[in-house]
């Protein structure tokens, strides 16, 4: 016949102890509770080498419900089990608390009768033999565990996001109540009960937002070297707000789960990646400001100027103080700014500007910023002068219904600049052939005696361009 029925309560977290269901009765109930279940931080694991102090607050609540309750002479094991791995350093100890209802409570006994009977320092479980008293009834009493140490925590240095749950996952420890001894009560339980003991996340938190999508505009007069975005005053601008980078010391403890934990280094390091053609300077606005100004010029006085080499932009010093300020987000919005003359490079939708921020030997996840997309079609074409009577021409092909113009913007290799129109009004859905020797000229630039120079083609979307060698019997070639 069933005599007691096991409850598991309180919020714990990845790890566990667990209570299983046992034997059910109206005689006794049990509650096994994780009062102070703790989330360390991954780094602080890493550093200890998963040695970690699992501090006090788990414990057995007794409420006998029927008075008379006979268990005196008896007796129990109490065993808790760590994951396969994780080893006990230190021997915690059981306590003894209570009654409500006066007496020592029901199925409870004083804490020096408890021994522990096996396991313990060096193993991954620990068993006490619990002597059993008489129940009075209304009274309760408490069996608590002590702080106690372990080793080889190792998998909650690699856990970026848990949650204290009542489930057999993560990083756990089982109890279980078996043997015990006398008819009356049976306090077996079938199976071990597990729930969440700790929690693990990384103390670098790193995340956008206020991310606007920006158009670069290929016509007239921006031709490619400006563009618009959305919550900006006005279009055709030569800077790209690429949104807010929000730093945040994630709330976590120390190993010796003593205190928060926090970083040896108080800025970070954060890398803005992309395509940066036409970028002349970048900077990450002070703490709180979420806003850009409209010239490199002003940046406010603590702004951070970026590095930029080649695709990276890189701020040093960012987030200043935020080891200071545990759950507490540090915005900053990253700014970045045109020559207004070189066409931009864009990164659309599947290859966005992105970042990440480092500190120590830690570095965040990468998160995406703002996109930067043409409105048009953006061909670029490299010309040379050095074909001897072959000619060399750009096809224009218009698929769309309505007339377009099209344009180019040319650089020769002695570094002279220019820009001209290739077509004014092409007929919709037809095709034209235009000597690219007369763009170059028409655009003002010097060849060098190589003859060659790099055009950039523009122009709405739904206009394609490609390169063409013409012979002089009028044979046309396709040019990469």
């Amino acid at each position: 016949m069933s005599k007691f029925r096991y409850l598991l309560g309180g919020a714990v977290a990845v790890g566990s102890i667990g209570l299983l269901a046992g034997t059910a009765s109206a005689a006794v109930t049990y509650a096994f509770t994780n009062g102070n279940g703790q989330t360390y931080a991954t780094q602080a694991v890493n550093s200890s080498g998963g040695a970690l102090t699992i501090p006090a607050g788990l414990s057995l609540l007794v409420t006998g419900d029927a008075a008379g309750t006979t268990t005196t002479g008896n007796s129990f094991l109490l065993q808790f089990t760590l994951p396969t791995g994780v080893t006990f350093t230190l021997d915690p100890t059981i306590s003894v608390t209570g009654a409500a209802g006066g007496g020592t409570g029901a199925v409870c006994t004083t804490t020096a009768s408890i021994v522990k009977s096996g396991g313990g320092n060096g193993s991954n479980t620990v068993t006490y033999t619990v002597p059993t008293a008489t129940g009075t009834g209304t009274s309760t009493c408490t069996i608590a565990l002590s702080a106690f140490t372990v080793a080889g925590a190792t998998g909650l240095g690699t856990t970026t996001v848990s949650t204290f749950v009542d489930q057999g996952t993560g990083f756990t420890m089982k109890e279980q109540i078996s043997a015990s001894s006398g008819a009356t009560p049976s306090l077996n339980q079938a199976t071990a009960r597990t729930t969440g003991l700790a929690a693990s996340t990384s103390a670098l938190g790193f995340a956008s937002s206020n991310l606007n999508a920006a158009v670069i505009n290929v016509l007239p007069t921006s031709n490619g070297t400006k563009l618009s975005q959305a919550g900006l005053a006005t279009t055709n601008v030569a800077f790209f707000d690429a949104g807010t980078l929000t730093t945040t010391l994630n709330t976590s403890q120390n190993a010796t789960a003593t205190g928060q934990f926090t970083f040896t280094g108080t800025t970070t390091t954060v890398t803005v990646s992309g395509n940066f053609t036409g970028v002349a300077n970048a900077y990450l606005a002070p703490i709180g400001t979420v806003t850009c100004a409209t010239t490199f010029a002003g940046k406010p006085a603590t702004g951070i100027t970026g590095s930029l080499a080649g695709n990276a932009i890189t701020f040093t010093g960012a987030a200043t103080g935020f080891n200071a300020a545990p759950g507490v987000g540090q915005p900053q919005e990253v700014c970045v700014y045109y020559t207004g003359t070189t066409i931009i490079g864009q990164n659309p939708f599947s290859s966005p500007v992105s970042a990440t921020a480092s500190i120590d030997s830690t570095t965040s996840p990468t998160v995406n910023l703002a996109t930067e997309t043409y409105n048009g079609t953006v061909q670029p074409i490299l010309y040379t002068g050095k074909f001897g009577a072959y000619g060399t021409f750009i096809r224009v092909v218009n698929t769309t219904a309505g007339a377009v113009q099209a344009f180019a913007v040319v650089q020769s290799d002695t570094g002279s600049t220019g820009s001209a129109q290739v077509e004014s009004a092409l007929a919709g859905n037809s095709n034209d052939l235009v000597s690219a020797s007369t763009i170059l000229t028409n655009a003002g630039v010097t060849l060098p005696a190589s003859g060659r120079a790099a055009m950039t083609l523009l122009a709405p979307a739904g206009v394609f361009f490609e390169q063409l060698a013409v012979s002089p019997n009028g044979t046309l070639t396709n040019l990469p």
